[in-house]
């Protein structure tokens, strides 16, 4: 995990709307200008040029989706996690909050994470 990186994503996640646009949360003042998929959630490379056009610090980090879980039927669980890479290396942000069918996905926080394996019993 680079220090480098995660020091420099730590000054500019402090901006919560720029969070809570990793949360894939409808931000319609960008619809007509970028792309939505079938779901009404803004494509990731939309997310990209986001950056870009408002974060110039985002010139050079590469921005790539891994996982999100949440949204309807998935109770009010809802985060993403999303890899940021530069020269330096690459470090993985989780975005987290929570879902509620008549209001969307609101954000709460955001921390490093580094994925880890588990090995879980059901019983069926």
């Amino acid at each position: 995990m680079s220090e480098a990186l995660k020091q420099r994503l730590t000054r500019m996640l402090e901006d919560t709307d720029l969070c809570s646009g990793f949360m894939y949360e409808e931000d319609r003042r960008y619809k007509s200008e970028y792309d939505y998929n079938d779901q009404g959630r803004i494509t990731w490379e939309s997310v990209r040029d986001i950056l870009v056009d408002e974060y110039k610090e985002f010139e050079d980090i590469k921005v790539d989706f891994v996982k999100s879980y949440g949204g309807e039927n998935c109770g009010s669980d809802y985060w993403s996690v999303v890899k940021f890479t530069d020269d330096t290396g690459s470090v993985l942000v989780k975005f987290q909050g929570w879902y509620s069918s008549y209001h969307g996905a609101d954000y709460e926080d955001w921390s490093f994470v580094e994925p880890k394996q588990k090995t879980i019993t059901v019983y069926e």
